[in-house]
């Protein structure tokens, strides 16, 4: 899927009419309707940005270069099961913290 099909598809999934998300953007609705249809191809990094935003993706996942958003939220929700009803202390949680970062530093 490239990224006018990913941008057009997830604003359906979340609800977003071309207005909303022009409104948000800046532009207009048309510009927005362009974005999906493929018609304009080169978007900038500040409104790839912005549309990731809204869209509650990632840059990376508009670009093709990541997961999709179904596999992500996945991961995100299997994490958080193993924490539900943990009492996680403000300490655990900067060592909670000092792990995920510890345990992703060398994909820099």
């Amino acid at each position: 899927m490239n990224m006018n099909e990913k941008i057009k598809n997830r604003r359906e999934e979340l609800g977003f009419t071309l207005q909303e998300v022009g409104d948000y953007l800046g532009v207009s609705k048309a510009t927005v309707q362009r974005y999906e249809s493929g018609e304009i191809k080169n978007l900038k990094l500040e409104s790839i940005e912005k549309l990731a935003t809204i869209l509650k993706v990632s840059p990376s996942y508009l670009m093709g270069w990541e997961e999709s958003v179904k596999e992500q939220s996945n991961q995100i929700d299997t994490i958080a099961a193993h924490l539900e009803g943990k009492n996680i202390t403000p300490q655990k949680m900067k060592l909670l913290e000092k792990y995920i970062d510890a345990l992703f530093d060398d994909e820099d």
